[in-house]
Order: C-alpha cells, then structure tokens, then sequence
C-alpha cells in the first residue's frame, strides 16, 4: 500500500464526528437473492463507526465512537454504555454478558440486558489508545471460548481473561501491539501482530507452538498483521501489510502458498465459501476468490475504493463495504456478489465509508459506516 503521508501521525477515529450524508440511491439496487438489498432503517448513532456489530438474542450491539449501543430489531436504541476511549472491536456475547475493549485500555464486561458494568480490566496500563498511524483502524476483537476471553491489546500483549470474574490468566507478550483478533482451535490460539509475526500460542497456557515471521515487509515497515486468521483444514490464511495473502500449515507454520495483492495492504479477514477463500484488498481495490489448495484466483470483482471491511458469505452470497481511505465523508458503497463468480448481484450507496464488517442475523444485514449510520439492509 503506497502512502505519499505514510509517516503521518495518527488520530482517533471516533473524534472525528458526523460526516454529510446522502440519501440511499434505489436505483442500483437488483432484487435478487434472499436479501434485496433495500434499506430497512438506519440509526444515527452520532459518531463515526469502524466497529463491527454482534446480535445476540433481538439485540445488535455495537461500537459507536467511545460507546456501545444496543439497539432492538426495529432500530430502536435498548442502552448505550459510554467509556471514555474508542470502541472499534466486534464485541463477545455470551447468554448473560457482553465484553469489549475501548481506547481508554480496559476490557469492559456489562449485563447485556441492562447495559450494567459487570466488571472491567485494565489492558493498557499506559491508559491509553496507542495508534499506530493513520490507517490503525481497528482493535482487537474479543474471543469467547470455554468461559476464556482471548484479547490482544495496545500494549503489544495477547491476554486470557476469565469471563466470569475478568482475572487475567495468562499473557503473552509480542513485539508491538495486536490488533488481529485471536482465533481458538483445537487447543490453540491464532494471532498476529504489528512486529510482523504470526504466532500461535496454548490456549490453556499461553506458552508459544510456533511463529511466522514476515520475511520481505514490501510495502510496510514491519509486515503487520492486521487482519485476523481463517482457521480450516489444517490451514492458517491471513493478510499483512506487506501486500500477500499467506497459508500456513496449521501444525508447523511452514507457508504452503501465498497469493500476491498487487502492492497492497491486506487488512481484511478472508472468509470461507465452499472450496474457495473470499478475501479482499485495499489499495488494489478488489474482492476475489481464490482456491483453497493452490492460491489460484477463481474470480476478481473490482471496487472503486478500498477494502478494508471484512467480507461475509451466506447462502452463496458475498456481502462487503467499501470506502475511500483518503475521504471519510464521501459517498461509499454496500454490495452483495454471487459467491461462485463474483458477479454483482446488487449495490447500494452509503452516506460514508465502510470499514465495518457486516453481520446477518434474522435475514437482515447490519453493518456501520462513517457517516454515524447503523444500517439495516433487507
């Protein structure tokens, strides 16, 4: 990724505030498919979104600058919960509770009726949200597992955080802070990290399987990892800065293909569909497919903007957001894809970006976007 202002020092997303917004253009919009692709509601939540949003029991939850907001089916707000950071992290629910992380360091625990703190623990004992520059736009999105919450933070640790208490159980320290979002299988958990490195680590202990260095950093300092892993078949696939979409053998960490993003980030997380690996880039301004065992791309749909919000596949449909990386306030767009082609099945146009990663529950799609939005699509 190629950027004349690289070394530019970063500021906090959810400052920024509401940005213009245009009305929904109707006229892209195909009515194929399942969903229709037509804007059911849409909640201004008055800050600019970079978090994704979970659903748990009629209940959306999402990061909204420095709050989680729990909204009803029909977009009415339930709660909001103030901290006093950036919440840009897909949140953890269990049947009783909700966790996050925020920009003000700790890992927040509240009653997801209520909206009620449980019990919150410090992260970042700089209290502090420690970006990295000015495309850091994520945190690390908790993990629930056998009553575990795995969480990386801006202190460069992975943390084990008991779920019913908030007492750390372990951590494990890399080189620089963790924004990729763990992922837990078959006893081991799957990060990375800004010092370049892939790691996996005991879930049970914390102590080190092994890691994968990025060699070549290309077209970042250190080859950082944003993007968090796809786990499958015995594969480890995620994306760095350094423009390659790497596969890892899940066991060793020996590299068994890597697939080229032309000079471009890959900060998104790639999906599964069938045989093929939907993944997505930014600079290049594309999502394609790619097969599984070889790398070998199957099919490219080109974007106008970047691509920095994660793909999601349902029902042979690819849902993704795009946005322009140098202007938050113009207009972006909202698309489905045929999974097995890549064929456009419709768009629709935002007010702002979106680096949201988008989330299906009950036939809709929710997903936010700079401009304050929390869309519902039908």
């Amino acid at each position: 990724m190629k950027k004349t202002f690289f070394f530019v020092m970063a500021f906090c997303l959810s400052s920024i505030g509401i940005f213009a917004s245009g009305p929904s253009d109707s006229s892209t919009i195909v009515k194929k498919g399942k969903i229709a692709g037509e804007i059911a509601w849409k909640y201004q939540s008055n800050s600019a979104i970079t978090s994704s949003p979970v659903f748990s029991d009629g209940i959306i939850y999402t990061g909204c600058g420095s709050s989680i907001v729990a909204l009803d089916t029909s977009g009415k707000e339930v709660f909001r919960f103030k901290t006093q950071g950036s919440i840009k992290c897909r949140a953890a629910v269990d049947n009783i509770n909700l966790y996050f992380q925020s920009g003000d360091g700790w890992l927040y625990c509240l009653d997801k009726r209520s909206g009620k703190e449980v019990w919150k623990t410090k992260l970042d004992s700089n209290n502090l949200l420690q970006l990295y520059d000015y495309w850091d736009y994520y945190q690390s999105s908790p993990l629930l597992s056998d009553n575990i919450l795995y969480i990386g933070s801006s202190d460069s640790y992975l943390y084990a955080i008991d779920s019913k208490t908030g007492k750390e159980l372990w951590k494990f320290k890399t080189m620089h802070i963790v924004r990729s979002s763990p992922v837990v299988k078959d006893g081991l958990v799957y990060f990375g990290s800004f010092d370049g490195n892939f790691y996996t680590v005991n879930a049970k202990s914390g102590e080190l399987v092994w890691k994968y260095k990025i060699e070549k950093p290309n077209y970042s300092r250190m080859g950082e990892i944003q993007s968090s892993a796809l786990v499958y078949d015995g594969k480890v696939i995620f994306g760095s800065r350094d423009g390659i979409l790497h596969t890892l053998d899940a066991k060793t960490g020996k590299e068994i293909w890597n697939y080229s993003h032309e000079g471009s980030w890959v900060i998104s997380t790639p999906v599964l569909s069938g045989s093929l690996i939907v993944s997505a880039s930014s600079d290049a301004h594309f999502v394609d497919a790619l097969e599984i065992n070889t790398g070998k791309e199957s099919w490219r749909y080109n974007t106008k903007y970047n691509v920095f919000s994660s793909p999601i596949v349902s029902d042979g449909v690819v849902y993704c957001g795009e946005g322009n990386a140098y202007s938050f306030s113009e207009e972006a767009s909202f698309f489905a894809l045929d999974a097995e082609t890549g064929k456009e099945i419709w768009k629709i146009k935002t007010g702002g970006q979106v680096w949201s990663t988008p989330m299906i529950a009950e036939g809709r799609i929710y997903f936010g976007a700079m401009d304050g939005y929390i869309y519902s699509i039908k």
